[in-house]
């Protein structure tokens, strides 16, 4: 479900960052998380009792040797606000974190025992409402959505008809978040600035799917999806 960031969103010059190997969160998008490690542990107690943000990043290909130390992060994550915290035994949580806006992270060091970095909110730069071009990336987005979707399951998503009515960018970053695409890919995705952009940059990434998928079928070699 799409929660719309307020418009006069600020966000702490300095926040926890809860880096993850697989999982790019986008803005807008609410998404549930098991908190069991007691680094993480203590910065869910922490934001708590504080302003209740934290920000989400994605950790660069190789952080296995290095995941208990501070592996390196993508700088551009998201930051987001806790909207429910469950307490479960030995300590651990059931959080549901509501995405807030694309962040910039400069990592600094801190005697905590997770990391914390400067926050720089991004702009999500959209066309104006209503626009060809708006109406025009919209319908490529649905009409790939839908392809692809008829190409797995035999049938039409009854998803498509309220996704016609959704804001744009709602629709864009939903569909970022919730496609099942390589975490990388969806980190090039976070990346963009630009909504209109990013809406293209899915719709690419869909019909390419749609591609390997006939190909499969053909019998012939399966594409890996990138985002141009």
């Amino acid at each position: 479900m799409w929660h719309q960031p307020p418009e006069d969103l600020s966000l702490p010059d300095q926040i926890p960052i809860f880096p993850l190997p697989n999982l790019v969160f986008f803005p807008g998008t609410v998404v549930p998380l098991h908190i069991f490690e007691p680094r993480y542990r203590q910065m869910i107690q922490d934001v708590l009792a504080g302003d209740g943000v934290l920000a989400l990043s994605l950790l660069k290909p190789g952080w296995e040797a290095r995941y208990h130390d501070n592996p390196p992060i993508h700088p551009v994550g998201c930051a987001g606000r806790l909207l429910e915290v469950a307490s479960m035994p030995e300590g651990r949580f059931n959080i549901r974190l509501a995405g807030l806006g694309r962040v910039r992270l400069d990592e600094y060091e801190t005697h905590r025992p997770y990391r914390m970095a400067r926050a720089e909110l991004l702009p999500e730069l959209l066309p104006a409402d209503g626009c060809a071009e708006m109406r025009e990336a919209r319908n490529d987005l649905l009409g790939a959505y839908g392809l692809l979707v008829a190409e797995i399951t035999g049938c039409q998503s009854l998803a498509l008809e309220g996704a016609r009515s959704a804001p744009f960018h709602a629709l864009v970053n939903t569909l970022s978040a919730h496609l099942d695409l390589p975490s990388v890919i969806k980190q090039e995705l976070l990346n963009e600035d630009n909504v209109l952009e990013r809406s293209q940059a899915v719709t690419h990434v869909l019909r390419l799917e749609l591609e390997r998928l006939s190909q499969r079928k053909d019998g012939s070699g399966p594409g890996t999806p990138t985002v141009h």
